[in-house]
């Protein structure tokens, strides 16, 4: 089961909080991986805020991106700049894209979180769903999530194969072009380079981020699996080696886009 992008909607602030303690006191018992989590509020006259959020280490920082986006996105265009101010990096696009979240999910938030409303966002691993809705029920919370899929990595895939086929393609044309056009065509071989450099460089970066991201949330499941019962341990373990399985296959995918640079330069 892949991680998931919790929104819990509750009427009072007073609520808000009694849910965000109640996702710690599953996090202790073992019950969820609490990753990172924020409250949030919609004032009577539209204006969503991020009243308090977590924000340090590696997974508080793509958190935040998060967290940012959403708030950029429910708050519509009046929203957007404070939204990507506050989730560096341009958490909006990261928001509907990398963790793909579509129309629709945002679309349902935006219905629940009325003026007046709050809101506890979490970022979740669930073994299973049951525990979390019973307590958020308690609560007086709305549950709405969305599973993070990641979908920038086959992306950047696409992208590097589209640019190795033009760079061959123009390499040829190169070989072939009459005094009139080389120049023409030169053009073109600098401007590709740029485009190969420029996408070797995201994804290295990309991949930095989600490996410093990865490890994060594997101490935190280590740090959960130490204070387990024995017979808790194997579900920690199992999601451990999920972590690093799909940290591998991500890795594949952003591969041909680091080695771009590589191919354009030798």
């Amino acid at each position: 089961m892949p991680d998931t992008m919790l929104v819990v909607v509750f009427d009072t602030e007073p609520a808000a909080y009694d849910g965000a303690k109640a996702l710690k006191d599953l996090h202790f018992n073992g019950e969820i991986t609490l990753y990172g989590h924020a409250v949030i509020s919609k004032s009577a006259d539209g204006k969503v805020s991020i009243i308090d959020a977590d924000d340090e280490g590696p997974i508080g920082a793509a958190f935040g991106s998060l967290v940012g986006g959403m708030v950029g996105l429910l708050a519509g265009p009046a929203g957007m700049a404070a939204g990507m101010l506050a989730g560096a990096s341009g958490g909006m696009i990261r928001d509907l894209t990398v963790a793909n979240f579509d129309d629709t999910f945002i679309d349902d938030v935006s219905s629940a979180l009325a003026p007046g409303k709050w809101a506890v966002l979490a970022d979740v691993f669930e073994g299973w769903q049951a525990p979390l809705d019973q307590e958020m029920t308690d609560a007086g919370g709305i549950v709405l999530r969305r599973s993070r899929i990641d979908v920038a990595d086959a992306q950047a895939e696409r992208r590097a194969d589209a640019l190795q086929a033009e760079w061959d393609a123009t390499k040829a044309e190169a070989k072939q072009a009459s005094d009139d056009t080389k120049a023409a065509v030169q053009a073109k071989l600098d401007a590709l380079k740029d485009a190969m450099q420029n996408a070797s460089d995201d994804a290295k970066a990309k991949w930095n981020a989600m490996e410093a991201e990865a490890n994060a949330r594997v101490a935190a499941l280590e740090d959960q699996m130490a204070k387990a019962s024995a017979e808790s341990k194997a579900k920690f373990e199992k999601r451990v080696a999920d972590i690093k399985a799909d940290l591998a296959e991500r890795g594949e995918k952003l591969s041909k886009a680091a080695k771009l640079a590589g191919e354009a330069l030798a």
